[in-house]
């Protein structure tokens, strides 16, 4: 009888690696972890560990590629002054109903687009403090800036910041966070995950924002601050996540809408 030779699938090893190394990428997002919540405290490092380990290694065949691009000479800058940029695909990000391949596309396409701006790659790589792109005057005395920056509390809503600033009226008024995607037919967009009033905030702020804005509320001047500045970027719109997908509406692990829901009664 003649010996019978074992083939082997071409594409078996592109399923095999995967798999192989699964705790590899589990490991790995441990470390990143580590490094990510060092300045704090020693049980929520921990637990962030063990959510990082867990969530590479129920996802290996997304993990294994996910890493291999984090490891990438492209996003080597970035990931070391975004130190929690790896754990953005495993939970919500921008809205609760983009798939994992959709949140690592806006994600690089993000930075891609920044990088082509030499003067915004320098500024916004940096660090958190970013750059003014405008100051205006706010009445007879008061001034007005728009701050684009990084935020590690609008992680979840996007890779930028658009902060509106007077201190004359106590400070930061207003923030919006957005990311940059490229459409299939070649065109740059902007996308808002939020916008969001100063937490501080009192409607004597708001009602004196009001009116120095001749009459426009602080977060519809955030929508055209963001509409001004993607034209000049040359972006060719601004889409704005509707309040149903939202990122905070799947801001749990696991989400149980007749436990989490938010109302606003």
């Amino acid at each position: 009888m003649g010996s019978t030779k074992s083939r082997v699938n071409p594409n078996q090893s592109d399923l095999l690696l995967p798999l192989l190394s699964c705790f590899a990428s589990a490991k790995i997002c441990r470390s990143f972890a580590k490094k990510a919540f060092s300045t704090d405290g020693e049980k929520y490092r921990k637990k962030q560990e063990m959510k990082s380990y867990w969530s590479a290694l129920f996802n290996p065949f997304f993990s294994y590629r996910w890493i291999n691009m984090l490891q990438s000479d492209e996003l080597k800058e970035v990931v070391s002054s975004r130190p929690r940029l790896y754990f953005k695909p495993y939970r919500v990000y921008m809205s609760v109903k983009w798939s994992k391949k959709r949140k690592v596309k806006v994600i690089l396409e993000t930075y891609r687009f920044i990088r082509s701006k030499e003067l915004f790659n320098k500024k916004i790589l940096a660090g958190f403090e970013g750059f003014d792109i405008a100051r205006f005057k706010l009445g007879e005395k008061s001034e007005g800036i728009l701050k684009v920056c990084y935020d590690e509390r609008y992680r979840k809503e996007g890779e930028l910041v658009l902060n509106f600033i007077c201190h004359d009226l106590g400070g930061l008024i207003a923030s919006l966070s957005f990311s940059f995607e490229q459409l299939k037919d070649g065109n740059w967009v902007s996308r808002i995950g939020c916008i969001q009033g100063n937490r501080l905030d009192n409607d004597d702020q708001t009602k004196a924002t009001q009116k120095l804005l001749h009459g426009m509320r602080p977060k519809a001047f955030m929508v055209f601050a963001i509409q001004e500045f993607s034209r000049h970027l040359g972006l060719t719109a601004v889409y704005g996540a509707g309040d149903s997908i939202q990122a905070y509406r799947g801001k749990h692990a696991i989400h149980l809408p007749w436990l989490h829901a938010i109302t606003f009664d």
